[in-house]
């Protein structure tokens, strides 16, 4: 494997940690989604919390605009789980 290979899978690997970590927090604590609309308006939430994290903090603090980006990952997997990832598509 390629140097620069060898590192983006090292980060791919962080990031996916940290997002199953954050689907299992989300998980416990809040329902599954219920219809497409539903999961549609909490990932257009998280996009949006990351819009304004980006806009207002980006340069200040980018460990807020991670939070938020892992958030929407998270929420965007979610999505796919709860309603009906099909993997034959």
């Amino acid at each position: 494997m390629k140097a620069i290979e060898a590192d983006a899978r090292e980060k791919f690997d962080q990031v996916v940690a940290q997002i199953w970590a954050e689907y299992l927090f989300a998980i416990n604590k809040f329902p599954v989604f219920r219809s497409k609309h539903e999961g549609y308006a909490i990932v257009k939430e998280e996009l949006d919390e990351l819009w304004e994290e980006i806009r207002v903090h980006d340069k200040k603090d980018g460990s807020r605009v991670n939070g938020e980006a892992l958030q929407l990952a998270t929420m965007a997997i979610r999505f796919l789980v709860d309603l009906g990832f099909d993997e034959k598509k």
